[in-house]
């Protein structure tokens, strides 16, 4: 009994041992799969119109039915390439989703039938989850003053955005905006700082960005640029358009008003919560957006959404308005995000025209940015395609997301400018190097397979995550070294924590790419944890397989094969 008992753990042993050994393989090839890492045109979706006379392609996140396969085919059919052959350029998909302004339940399962979507047809997507400019299914955040409504509260007051300093008399009940046509909204402008405010986006973000994480970090290596980039806000702005009459009254009514020119000065509210000195300053309304978007970037950070991947949408840098103060380029700076603007007319054909843009880049150490939201004004062929060269070839750009694809989709020469724009190869393009690490008790190594243009790679490593405005980690405290191409580095004697990477590479001029990550240095505590990283895994099996019958015995091999995967 005792012999057919050792016979059959020997067996289940070498079943195991064959099962493990082709995940080892597997896990191997993962290691070197080459890194894609490409600039994006997205076509951003129109989520609430199409054209009359073809709505198959249209998608709707209130309408988890309208969410199918129809659209993919006709952005893919009708531009007629996927990008170039090398992956450096990548047509996708822009989605915008207004969370407070639909069913939730719907937007979720709408959610739930984009993503795999996008896997199953390899098409990268650039997220938009807002929860600023549409606040219809949100009045428990603004009712300040109908009882008879669904939401009142009058502590409300303190959610909505001020005319005045003096909250009680000058909270705004109603909005207007102007996109192409002036638009009556029939909720108030928000107040950015308000902890409720945020918080509440914080609560419906929960439900999204899980799912989102979740998908993310399920795609292999070589599949992870099919999340293109993700943006937690559109046009986040201050006294731009988002505006308020005196009085709440349209003076021109019932035609439109004067538009932003004519509107009261906003952004007392938020000034005052964040306790800010000077009163309305542009220096002071961005630093109530760049507060806003690191409050809700950092949580999505914190929930699996990698830094790299965000990004901070705020108006073009060319919008002004006489006579107000009013949030500036600047304000799409935050620790957990990258800047991205809209661009619209002559800013969309050439943004190199703006110092502004000049200058961020050159301070922030060039910078990852995005045109999140982009129309030109051109009708040829060679004018579209000279305005994506102008976005392309300034400084590091990300992605261009076109507004919109229902605009767009019958215009042959945009379509024909984007496939060529697509098909072509940057001027110079940094992509990411290909990483191993390993961790061995108290040390990690590096070894590093450079990506194209990797002129100068540098490693740091903290015991922090908190980030800097210009993408870097805030405390470098541990490693900052450069890593010199298929060599090794190896920092030994680490004590036990959880440790923070960026691997920091450089070339093309103006292109800064980082990759980022983790890893844990933990003492063994955990039976079958042999390497003493914190978990049981396939480096384990590795230790047991070399020592097994000498250092490791059929005990340390059932406390591996219990704890494996934790």
């Amino acid at each position: 009994m005792k012999n057919n008992t050792h016979h059959k753990t020997i067996r289940s042993f070498v079943t195991i041992f064959v099962i493990f050994s082709s995940l080892l393989l597997f896990s191997a090839q993962q290691t070197h799969a080459t890194p894609i890492d490409p600039q994006y045109i997205f076509v951003r979706k129109d989520g609430s119109s199409c054209n009359p006379s073809d709505c198959s392609q249209f998608w709707s996140f209130n309408n988890p039915d309208k969410i199918n396969q129809a659209a993919i085919d006709d952005v893919l059919n009708k531009i007629g390439t996927r990008g170039n052959n090398n992956n450096t350029r990548k047509i996708g998909i822009g989605v915008l989703i207004h969370y407070n302004r639909h069913n939730l339940n719907n937007i979720l399962a709408s959610i739930d039938k984009l993503l795999p979507l996008a896997t199953e047809n390899q098409i990268p997507l650039f997220i938009v989850l807002d929860g600023f400019q549409y606040l219809n299914k949100a009045p428990e955040l603004w009712n300040w003053w109908d009882q008879d409504q669904p939401g009142y509260d009058l502590k409300n007051r303190s959610n909505v955005e001020w005319t005045c300093s003096n909250g009680s008399s000058c909270a705004t009940k109603t909005a207007w905006r102007n996109w192409a046509s002036e638009i009556s909204l029939a909720f108030p402008h928000p107040n950015l700082a308000s902890p409720t405010f945020i918080q509440a986006n914080k609560n419906k973000l929960n439900t999204m960005l899980p799912k989102i994480s979740s998908w993310y970090q399920s795609l292999p290596q070589d599949k992870k640029w099919l999340l293109g980039g993700i943006s937690l806000g559109l046009e986040v702005n201050i006294g731009g358009n988002y505006y308020h009459y005196s009085n709440g009254i349209n003076p021109n009514a019932p035609n439109p008003g004067p538009g932003n020119s004519q509107s009261d000065q906003l952004g007392y509210a938020a000034i005052q919560f964040l306790g800010l000195e000077g009163g309305i300053t542009s220096a002071n309304l961005d630093k109530v957006v760049q507060n806003y978007y690191t409050e809700l970037n950092k949580y999505a950070y914190q929930l699996g959404i990698p830094r790299q991947k965000i990004f901070d949408h705020v108006n073009s840098p060319g919008f002004t308005l006489p006579n107000h103060i009013i949030t500036t380029p600047e304000s799409s700076l935050s620790p957990y995000g990258n800047p991205a603007w809209s661009f619209y007319n002559g800013d969309a054909a050439n943004p190199q025209q703006f110092d502004t843009l000049h200058t961020i880049f050159q301070q922030q150490g060039y910078i990852e940015w995005g045109a999140a939201e982009w129309r030109a004004p051109n009708t040829t062929y060679s004018s579209w395609y000279q305005a994506f060269q102008n976005n392309f070839n300034f400084g590091n750009t990300r992605f261009i997301n076109i507004s919109n694809w229902e605009r767009i989709r019958s215009e042959p020469e945009i379509l024909k400018a984007i496939k060529t724009i697509a098909n072509e190869e940057p001027t110079c393009w940094v992509t990411k190097p290909q990483i191993n690490i390993t961790t061995d008790k108290k040390s990690v190594s590096f070894k590093i397979n450079p990506g194209n243009n990797n002129q100068k790679t540098r490693l740091h490593i903290s015991s922090s995550s908190e980030y800097r405005e210009n993408g870097l980690l805030q405390n470098i405290d541990i490693v900052n070294v450069p890593l010199n191409p298929n060599s090794t580095y190896s920092k030994p004697n680490l004590s036990d924590g959880q440790y923070y990477w960026n691997i920091v590479t450089t070339g093309c001029t103006n292109q800064r790419r980082i990759t980022a990550g983790t890893f844990k240095i933990a003492s063994q505590s955990l039976p079958g944890d042999l390497n003493g990283d914190g978990s049981v895994n396939i480096f384990d099996y590795n230790i047991l397989v070399a020592g097994f019958g000498t250092k490791y015995d059929i005990f340390d091999y059932n406390n591996l094969i219990t704890n494996y995967g934790q």
